[in-house]
């Protein structure tokens, strides 16, 4: 398997694992108080949004030649880093 592939099969799960995850923090956030479901609904749209971005940037990957993947890739990993960030985050807050 490619290097480009094995990329590919990672961020994939990784959106996956995102959509699984915001199902969940909606029930949660159901659950919550009335006065902080709106700030949660609030944060889980901009996470949404963010997941939206790097599912767009995961298409160009996909559709990008061998040799111009690469420099695609960092772009994709930092903000796939930074949104697993806010995920995780995001789930601890809940927590509390």
């Amino acid at each position: 398997m490619s290097d480009k592939q094995d990329f590919m099969d990672r961020i994939s799960n990784q959106l996956n694992v995102w959509e699984a995850q915001i199902d969940k923090l909606k029930a949660q956030i159901d659950e919550a108080s009335a006065d902080m479901k709106a700030e949660y609904y609030k944060k889980l749209d901009e996470l949404k949004e963010r997941r939206e971005e790097v599912k767009k940037q995961f298409e160009e990957v996909r559709h990008s030649g061998e040799s111009s993947w690469e420099n695609l890739k960092n772009k994709v990993e930092k903000n796939t880093d930074d949104l697993k960030a806010s995920f995780d985050s995001f789930i601890n807050r809940l927590k509390q």
